[in-house]
């Protein structure tokens, strides 16, 4: 199924129903570690468990990652998407060229 190209700003979350399918993916991928850390990731965990089980983007939604397409969801721990997150979104804000001169 061809998925669109448009450019997705950051923040994007995905629907109940987006988020059972990529769990699913996941499982049926057989994936249980981490893919920024390679750490074992305790499936049983919740999602809000910094340790339990997050479905990360590989190309971020900002950057032309579709947040919905299956090849892009990579299974990651709370604490390393969170981080990885926060490293990019600091990234971006200093990064960003001065649009004043004072």
């Amino acid at each position: 199924m061809p998925f669109s190209r448009k450019v997705y700003r950051m923040g994007v979350k995905l629907n109940g129903n987006q988020r059972a399918k990529a769990k699913a993916v996941i499982r049926a991928r057989g994936e249980t570690h981490c893919w920024r850390c390679g750490e074992a990731v305790d499936l049983t965990l919740s999602g809000n468990d910094p340790n339990g089980p997050t479905i990360g983007h590989i190309v971020e939604t900002d950057q032309g990652g579709h947040p919905t397409d299956p090849s892009n969801y990579r299974l990651e721990h709370g604490r390393c998407n969170s981080k990885a997150g926060a490293e990019y979104i600091n990234a971006k804000r200093y990064n960003r060229p001065h649009t004043r001169e004072w």
